[in-house]
């Protein structure tokens, strides 16, 4: 790991402190879609969440060598709905907020707070499909 100036840390520490798996620069064992982490979003630009935070792994655990993933922040405060479901977390309600999920630098995560349940993830899926307009098989491809 580099230090943000670019120069190698003393004993190649981990920025998160979350254990390296060997599988490439910049991954985290045992990330897996579904997981929640502690993770440093860094600052708020207009209504984005800010700061160190829980997110939920959302990126497929196919994509886990990659030195990047895919999350969405946690929000005590924020208002649920369709596309924010609510899921709880060492014992505290939350609102996941999947219109703001987002590709971090796997150095940016952190502790492992918890996992989804399968109701809670099926609600997630569900949202997911929602935000990035899956569940409307006659859009055109853009790609």
């Amino acid at each position: 790991m580099r230090a943000d100036d670019g120069r190698p840390r003393p004993g190649g520490a981990h920025r998160a402190g979350a254990p390296r798996d060997g599988r490439g620069p910049g991954t985290v064992a045992g990330l897996r879609r579904g997981d929640v982490h502690r993770v440093r979003f860094g600052r708020a630009s207009a209504r984005s969440q800010a700061g160190v935070r829980p997110a939920v792994v959302l990126q497929a655990d196919s994509l886990s060598p990659l030195s990047i993933v895919v999350v969405a922040p946690l929000s005590t405060s924020a208002i649920a709905g369709r596309i924010r479901p609510v899921v709880v977390v060492e014992g505290t309600s939350s609102t996941l907020m999947t219109d703001q999920m987002t590709a971090i630098d796997v150095g940016r995560v952190g502790a492992r707070l918890g996992r989804l349940g399968a109701d809670e993830a099926a609600e997630v899926d569900d949202a997911l499909r929602l935000v990035l307009a899956l569940h409307w098989p006659s859009l055109p491809h853009a790609v």
